[in-house]
C-alpha cells in the first residue's frame, strides 16, 4: 500500500502556490506536468483537484468552519490545503469513494510532516461526510466561490435567476484548450495527424477559421504537437475575435498599416492579428518585465516578423519618438476584473473584490483618452476586455464618447461584418452583438466572456 498518493500531493503543492505564493493556476499546472512523470489520468485527476478546490473555496471553508472544534484562522495551511481537496472530493467529486477521499487526506498529512493532525483530518472529514448542510439564501454565493458584493453584482446585471443557471452552466462546461494554428494547409494537414497519433481529439473552433478546441486535454501545453515548431498558440477564440474583426475593417485598404498593441500581454493579440492581417506593420507594449519577456519568446517561437516590442506602458510611448497620430489601428485589450475567464482561472474569484473592481474603469479611460492621440484620422481603435462587467464595457465607452476627447469618435456597426463569417459561425456572431459592439457571455460554444468595441477617430 501506498504511504500516500503523488497526484494529490502535488495538488496540495499547486494550491499553495496558487492560494499562498499568488501563482496563477495554469503556470503552476504546466511547471508540474513538465517535472513529474504522471499519467493522462494523472492529470486530469489533478487538474480537477486543482480547478475545483479553487472554484468552490469559499463553500468548501463553509463546510470546514461548521465541523471544526478548531477555530478556522488557527489551522495549519497544508492542513487546510489537505481538508479542501476532501471536502471537494466527498461533495463534488464524482466517482470518487468517499473513503478513498478521507484514507488519502490522512496519509497527505502525514507525508506534509503533519501527523498530529491526522485525527483531526480523519474527523473532519468523517463527519461531514456523514452529515448535511443547509445553506442559507443569504450565502447563496458561496456555492458559486464569489463574494456576496461580487455575486450581488451578477444579480444586478443579469437577475437573480438568470445569474443562478449561468454560474451553473459556466461551472460545469468543460475546459477545453483552443488553439490557433498558425501555418499553411499542408502544415494544418500535418498538424491535426499528429494529433490523431497522440489520440488528441481535436474540432474545428465554431466562430473562426485555423482555430482548434483540444477536447479534454490537461496535459503539458509544450508538448503538444506544433508547439516547439511554431506551429499552435493557445487562445480562446473569443481573444481572437479582435483579429478577425480588425482583418474585415482594414481589408478596404491596399497600403502598409502601421498597427499598435497597447496592452500586449503574453502577445496574444498581436500574434492573431500578424496571423490574419500579415501587412500588418505592429508595435508591441508591455511594461511588466516577465509578461515581456514571453512576449518575445512567443514572437521567436512562432517566427513572425514585421514586429516591434517595448517594455513601457502606454502613457510613456510619446517620450520615445513616436509621432503622434501615427496609427492605423490600436488595439487596447485594457487590463480588467477578468470575469469572462474564471472558468479557466478560478483563483481569480480569490483575489477580486469590489474595491479592485471600482479601480479598473479609471485605468481604462485613461488608456482610452491616450490612445485616442495617437491615432490618425478614419484611425480604428479596437478596445476590448475578458470581463462582462458592463461598468468595464458598454458603459465605460459611453462615458468615453461623451467626453471631450470621446467626441471626435463615431461608434464601428460589427453588424456590418457578419456576412463576412464562415456560415456556420454567423447566427451566433448576430446573436453576440449587441448595440453594434459584440459580447460574449462564458460558458457557450466554448468561449469566454468577452467584449470588443470599435472607435473609428473623425
Amino acid at each position: 500500500m501506498k504511504d500516500f498518493d503523488p497526484v494529490r500531493a502535488n495538488a496540495i503543492t499547486a494550491l499553495d502556490q496558487i492560494i499562498n505564493q499568488d501563482k496563477f493556476s495554469n503556470d503552476v499546472l504546466n511547471e508540474l506536468f513538465s517535472k513529474g512523470d504522471f499519467t493522462d489520468l494523472d492529470k486530469r485527476f489533478m487538474t480537477a483537484l486543482v480547478y475545483g478546490t479553487l472554484e468552490r473555496l469559499p463553500f468548501l471553508d463553509y463546510w470546514i468552519q461548521a465541523f471544526s472544534d478548531l477555530d478556522f484562522k488557527k489551522i495549519d495551511p497544508y492542513i487546510l490545503l489537505i481538508l479542501r481537496i476532501g471536502v471537494w472530493q466527498l461533495k463534488f467529486g464524482d466517482k470518487i469513494p468517499a473513503f478513498a477521499a478521507i484514507d488519502e487526506s490522512v496519509k497527505l498529512a502525514k507525508f506534509f510532516q503533519k501527523k498530529h493532525f491526522s485525527g483531526f483530518v480523519n474527523g473532519v472529514l468523517r463527519k461531514i461526510n456523514s452529515e448535511s448542510l443547509d445553506l442559507p439564501k443569504k450565502r447563496k454565493h458561496l456555492e458559486f466561490g464569489f463574494s456576496a458584493e461580487i455575486f450581488g453584482l451578477y444579480k444586478q446585471w443579469f437577475g437573480e435567476e438568470k445569474t443562478i443557471k449561468f454560474l451553473k452552466n459556466s461551472m460545469a462546461s468543460p475546459r477545453d484548450l483552443t488553439i490557433l494554428f498558425i501555418g499553411n494547409v499542408a502544415e494544418k494537414e500535418k498538424w491535426l495527424s499528429q494529433c490523431s497519433q497522440h489520440k488528441i481529439e481535436v474540432e474545428p473552433g465554431y466562430l473562426l477559421e485555423n482555430t482548434y478546441i483540444l477536447k479534454n486535454f490537461s496535459g503539458n501545453i509544450s508538448e503538444l504537437p506544433g508547439f516547439k515548431a511554431g506551429k499552435i498558440y493557445i487562445q480562446n477564440e473569443s481573444a481572437v475575435l479582435p483579429s478577425k474583426t480588425i482583418h474585415l475593417l482594414e481589408s478596404d485598404t491596399e497600403k502598409a498599416i502601421n498597427f499598435l498593441d497597447a496592452c500586449a500581454g503574453l502577445g496574444g493579440k498581436t500574434i492573431a492579428f500578424k496571423n490574419c492581417c500579415p501587412k500588418l506593420n505592429i508595435l508591441a507594449l508591455e511594461p511588466n518585465e516577465k509578461r515581456f519577456a514571453s512576449l518575445l519568446e512567443n514572437i521567436k517561437r512562432l517566427n513572425l516578423k514585421n514586429i516591434d516590442a517595448l517594455k513601457i506602458e502606454l502613457q510613456e510611448l510619446k517620450l520615445h519618438e513616436v509621432n503622434k497620430e501615427q496609427f492605423d489601428f490600436i488595439v487596447l485589450d485594457v487590463p480588467c476584473s477578468g470575469l469572462g475567464v474564471v472558468h479557466h482561472k478560478p483563483e481569480i474569484k480569490l483575489k477580486l473584490t469590489y474595491e479592485k473592481m471600482q479601480n479598473f474603469p479609471k485605468l481604462q479611460l485613461e488608456l482610452l483618452n491616450n490612445a485616442a492621440g495617437l491615432l490618425k484620422e478614419n484611425g480604428i481603435i479596437c478596445y476590448c476586455t475578458c470581463t462582462i462587467n458592463p461598468d468595464e464595457n458598454q458603459n465605460l465607452i459611453s462615458r468615453f464618447l461623451e467626453s471631450k476627447t470621446g467626441k471626435s469618435f463615431n461608434k464601428v456597426d460589427l453588424n456590418k461584418l457578419i456576412p463576412f463569417f464562415m456560415e456556420q459561425a454567423k447566427p451566433i456572431i448576430n446573436k453576440l452583438t449587441i448595440d453594434n459592439d459584440i459580447q460574449i457571455l462564458p460558458g457557450n460554444y466554448n468561449l469566454d466572456g468577452f467584449y470588443i468595441s470599435c472607435l473609428q477617430k473623425k
